[in-house]
């Protein structure tokens, strides 16, 4: 049985260092110098509704992977951003950049109100970042939103991505991103302290595997993850992409989330968002 709960508006209009001011002391201890995603310049992986979900009680038209998923249900949880304001209750994952999510101008964001979200690493000059919000007992559900992808020929290059079950009790997430740079590719792990914060790759996808082909320059793409028990499906543009379900079991339930990083060296990362939806 779902119930649905209004979450207040939060108004921030930070700079990086006020976030940084604010929120470092919350943190247990300093980044690590290696931050999970950097560690792979060291290697070269049917209901669609939260059936735990709070939010907003949106009823909006369903969005392209939830149709996928089957019969899509209401919308739970949105963040658009509108009026350059948050509406949900966002908070920044344990050891990662202090950098909160907050609203910027974009004349084109995919929602069209010329407003976007900003997920960055500013304040530590790099290193990762991850934005949650939520419900820490989200179980089965279906995460989507705009991610502003960018394409570079360089070997380094940041990471884009939604992140969900994220467990920041236990320090440990799932995401799937996508890495854009000179040999491009989509990736879904997962990440966790039990592992040294090194990601165990659980699926990747290059070439005509990623629907449409890996982009040729930077733009906005719908990222999509439904999550069923232990088992993932995940989209791209509104496409499944091939091998799922993806069977994992080590995290049951968590918050959802936008994930940020660069990856190779302490490069500080943007990964813009929009239009955020959970069912």
């Amino acid at each position: 049985m779902f119930w649905r709960k209004l979450f207040p508006i939060i108004f921030l209009g930070l700079s990086a260092a006020t976030v940084a001011t604010v929120l470092v002391p919350r943190l247990r201890s300093a980044p690590a110098a290696i931050t999970p995603d950097d560690k792979l310049a060291a290697e070269d992986t049917s209901s669609g509704i939260c059936q735990q979900c709070h939010g907003t009680g949106s009823t909006e038209q369903a969005d392209t992977v939830a149709a996928l998923a089957g019969t899509p249900g209401p919308i739970h949880f949105e963040e658009r951003f509108a009026d350059g304001k948050l509406s949900l209750d966002w908070q920044t994952f344990p050891h990662f950049s202090p950098d909160l999510i907050r609203p910027v101008a974009r004349p084109d964001a995919p929602g069209g109100d010329g407003w976007a979200g900003l997920v960055t690493d500013e304040a530590f000059g790099g290193f990762a970042s991850l934005s949650y919000a939520g419900e820490e007992g989200m179980s089965d559900c279906t995460v989507e939103a705009w991610i502003y992808t960018e394409v570079t020929a360089e070997e380094l290059a940041p990471i884009h991505g939604i992140a969900v079950r994220v467990d920041p009790k236990g320090l440990r997430f799932y995401r799937l991103a996508a890495q854009f740079r000179a040999n491009p590719r989509l990736s879904f792990a997962y990440v966790g302290r039990d592992l040294n914060d090194f990601p165990d790759y659980l699926r990747t996808w290059t070439g005509d595997e990623i629907p449409g082909g890996a982009p040729t320059s930077s733009g906005w793409h719908r990222m999509g993850v439904r999550v069923e028990g232990d088992r993932f499906w995940l989209y791209w543009d509104g496409q499944e992409l091939p091998g799922g379900p993806i069977v994992d079991g080590r995290i049951e339930h968590g918050y959802f989330g936008i994930y940020d990083n660069f990856v190779g060296m302490q490069k500080v990362a943007n990964t813009l968002v929009d239009e955020i939806t959970v069912r």
